[in-house]
């Protein structure tokens, strides 16, 4: 045995941080897609966001960074997490050590959620008077993109 570690430990040096083969459960990845959302750390992320919400929206500018510091630190130390983005080119996962780069993608999240808050509630399903005459006119109902009929909310939540 020559007393090397896995593949899958394995860290090689890149331009922005070092190449990780396999996430761990607490670490936080930027990938698009849904799938990558329900990752253990990045719901664990989305609790640390969902706990600092308030007290981040009705913070000075000053404050909010220092929140945003806050959440860097919390993944990091208290969860023992890395912050992993997703490299196209090399088709591997590159672990983020510039912690101004960790803050400014934390601060990002941040307007994403109040984003994602603000069309929730925004997001209204009623039924009015009028609803027993829709469609009378013999016409089908228009379907959406994915095939399904168009009804109620369009949010995706």
């Amino acid at each position: 045995n020559s007393g090397r570690r896995s593949n899958s430990l394995v860290h090689v040096p890149s331009s922005t941080g070092t190449t990780v083969e396999c996430p761990f459960l607490n670490d936080v990845i930027f990938r698009s897609g849904l799938s990558y959302m329900c990752h253990p750390g990045n719901v664990m992320f989305r609790g640390l966001l969902e706990e600092y919400f308030e007290e981040h929206s009705l913070a000075s500018q000053e404050d909010k960074v220092e929140i945003t510091w806050r959440v860097v630190k919390d993944v990091l130390e208290r969860k023992g997490g890395r912050f992993l983005i997703w490299d196209k080119h090399g088709g591997g996962w590159t672990h983020l050590q510039d912690r101004n780069q960790l803050r400014a993608k934390v601060a990002v999240c941040f307007k994403l959620y109040k984003k994602q808050l603000k069309a929730q509630s925004n997001c209204q399903v009623t039924e009015c008077s009028t609803y027993k005459f829709e469609r009378q006119d013999g016409r089908k109902r228009k379907r959406g993109s994915d095939g399904e009929e168009s009804e109620g909310c369009a949010c995706s939540f």
